[in-house]
């Protein structure tokens, strides 16, 4: 089961994971004067956003003038391009970009709507309304279908994972809910990211602990490993890359293996982002580290003020940058003008506009 929300502080673990994810480092924005963009239906049937361009969004809460989160405001744009935003309902969520695509999901209390907005084409293709409440959800690489994590809308009851092509064709649901287990406690997220070698991570965090099931879309074969805390990425050979299970950070970096073999990375880390097997993640000093896994050398990043932003389903932000680079921002709030990407083979940030050429 999954509650719809939840307040800070009552179950630490599953709050850092959520801060972990990144939808909890900033407060909500009081609402905007300036009018949302209805975007208009794509008509052409060309390919969702193959134009080559960087695209970039973020998801910030949205409070009315009694103080209470009212809505969401997703902003959204081509890097050197227009920016717009969007007015979505409380229960939203944003993720991507695959090309310059981002999947949208909203519920309005009745239905989940999922749709995909193309920054590069200034419009919107729905991709379909379900009963269940769709918690998040991601587009497979390929753009080609979306995997989406459901609760049931009266019981909060975990419904599984489910596979929607984009063309047609009916719901698989692809990973069955978490069972119940006392070591890791009540559900209270679960984050879905994809693994280097194209398998699915599905990561439920409870009030004690987090597990992870990677899982083979075209066979089902799965793999648990747990438990751990709040999980940043997996690398290539399958290890989960995690925090240890504390109630927030600075905490230490780990790599969990399946059969429970745990190695720390580092003994204090606070926010964290990965690129291949390479991971960025904050210091107790407010500096930045990267870590090279295979040969587990370190450095330090030319970063000051900037933030690791991570991926996965609750990821609150996003940019499009290539598989082997890590996305910072400053605070981490991700724009088209303050964002950096640090490349495989350098620690200083660049802008996204310099690394694409």
């Amino acid at each position: 089961m999954e509650p719809v929300r939840w307040i800070r502080g009552v179950v630490p673990l599953a709050a850092a994971a959520l801060m972990g994810a990144g939808v909890m480092t900033r407060p909500p924005v009081l609402v905007a004067a300036d009018p949302p963009w209805q975007p208009p239906p794509c008509t052409d049937s060309g390919p969702p956003g193959r134009g080559g361009e960087a695209t970039w969004y973020r998801l910030d809460g949205v409070l009315d003038a009694a103080g209470s989160l009212s809505g969401m405001r997703l902003t959204a744009g081509l890097v050197g391009g227009a920016t717009r935003h969007l007015s979505l309902p409380a229960e939203s969520f944003a993720s991507g970009p695959v090309g310059a695509v981002v999947l949208v999901g909203s519920d309005d209390g009745s239905r989940s709507r999922l749709s995909l907005l193309d920054s590069a084409r200034g419009c919107e293709t729905a991709v379909r309304d379900e009963r269940a409440v769709v918690r998040s959800a991601l587009l497979t690489p390929d753009a080609s279908a979306v995997v989406e994590h459901r609760v049931d809308r009266v019981t909060r009851a975990d419904l599984g994972t489910w596979r929607v092509a984009l063309r047609g064709g009916r719901a698989t649901r692809i990973v069955a809910p978490a069972p119940a287990d006392e070591r890791y406690g009540r559900t209270f997220t679960t984050e879905l990211r994809w693994a280097p070698d194209g398998r699915l991570a599905v990561t439920s965090c409870g009030e004690q602990a987090c597990r992870t099931r990677l899982v083979e879309p075209r066979t089902g074969r799965t793999v648990l490993v747990g438990p751990t805390g709040p999980v940043v990425g997996i690398d290539a050979a399958g290890g989960v890359i995690a925090h240890e299970r504390c109630a927030g950070f600075p905490c230490a970096l780990v790599r969990v293996d399946a059969d429970g073999t745990v190695r720390e990375l580092a003994p204090g880390a606070g926010r964290a982002a990965m690129a291949g097997d390479r991971v960025v993640y904050e210091t107790g000093a407010s500096r930045l580290r990267i870590l090279d896994l295979r040969s587990g050398s370190g450095a330090t990043v030319d970063g000051d003020g900037l933030v690791p932003v991570g991926d996965g389903s609750l990821a609150t932000a996003g940019i499009t940058h290539a598989a082997d680079a890590v996305v910072l921002a400053p605070g981490g709030l991700v724009d088209a003008t303050g964002s950096r990407v640090l490349g495989p083979l350098g620690r200083t940030p660049v802008g996204i506009e310099e690394m694409q050429r």
